[in-house]
């Protein structure tokens, strides 16, 4: 008996010294990015100023929501593709920090220490997701004040598995690069070619049925294409019917889901060769 009660007191101890060094470090991680302004300027404060740039420019103008029929306006066409854009900078920024702590050897120190260098990672992780949360309302925010354009509340459920479904295989890509990244400059190589391509290729902000077919075959199957897929029609129609999508809904959220697995999988086996 004596054993029993020492082990499980043992083990809720351990538990709360875990949980207490994973909210220290989410609070250091946090602290260290709003002291990054560079940081803040690109993941929060630039794409809501693209959104206010072209929000106004084509102000009045409308686009086709997905391959259906109707006609909306080009702000609310524009605020997924701002919200997916976010997801992007958000997961792969977070590349150029792991490559400088690998590279400096950190995570080869904290196995030294009591902290679980996954631990960490997972801390890195949750402070993205916060930040995601903050550009998301930010977009919301914006698109409410100065465009007087709302979402559908109705599909608030596929919106939320949209953009949580991308922000983990945008993270996972950002881990993903920086462990295959010798050097920092490598890193925003691969960063911009992962931007680059959901810019234009992603049906974000240049209308994918404007591409040639081939570049379409390719782009309608990227992860960012993937989420605004869902994410427009689920903001603007509240739902993700039939001819309201390019793929079938249940196709781009398991493409998601498929992206975070291989992902993971190949994240977690580099990271255990570190």
């Amino acid at each position: 008996m004596d054993t029993t009660i020492t082990t499980t007191i043992t083990f809720g101890n351990t538990l709360a010294d875990s949980l207490r060094r994973f909210a220290v470090t989410t609070k250091m991680i946090i602290l260290t990015y709003l002291r990054a302004r560079s940081a803040i300027v690109f993941g929060l404060v630039f794409p809501s100023l693209l959104y206010l740039l072209y929000g106004n420019i084509f102000k009045g103008a409308s686009n086709v929501a997905g391959t259906g029929e109707g006609q909306i306006g080009a702000a609310l066409w524009l605020m997924p593709s701002v919200i997916t854009w976010s997801l992007v900078l958000m997961g792969i920024s977070g590349s150029m920090q792991l490559v400088q702590l690998r590279l400096h050897g950190v995570f080869r120190i904290l196995r030294a220490t009591p902290m679980p260098a996954m631990q960490f990672l997972l801390a890195l992780v949750c402070t993205q997701l916060l930040l995601v949360v903050a550009q998301v309302s930010l977009t919301l925010l914006l698109g409410a004040l100065v465009f007087h354009v709302y979402p559908v509340l109705d599909g608030w459920y596929l919106a939320v598995a949209a953009i949580l479904g991308g922000a983990a295989v945008f993270i996972a890509l950002g881990q993903f690069i920086a462990l295959i990244s010798p050097q920092i400059q490598t890193a925003n190589i691969f960063n911009q070619v992962v931007n680059l391509a959901t810019i234009f290729f992603c049906n974000l902000f240049l209308p994918l049925a404007h591409m040639p077919d081939a570049i379409q075959h390719v782009g309608r199957y990227l992860p960012g294409f993937l989420v605004v897929d869902v994410l427009r029609p689920a903001l603007i129609v509240g739902n993700v019917a039939p001819g309201t999508t390019w793929n079938h809904p249940l196709l781009d959220l398991a493409g998601l889901g498929v992206y975070f697995a291989a992902l993971l999988a190949v994240t977690t086996w580099l990271f255990r060769r570190l």
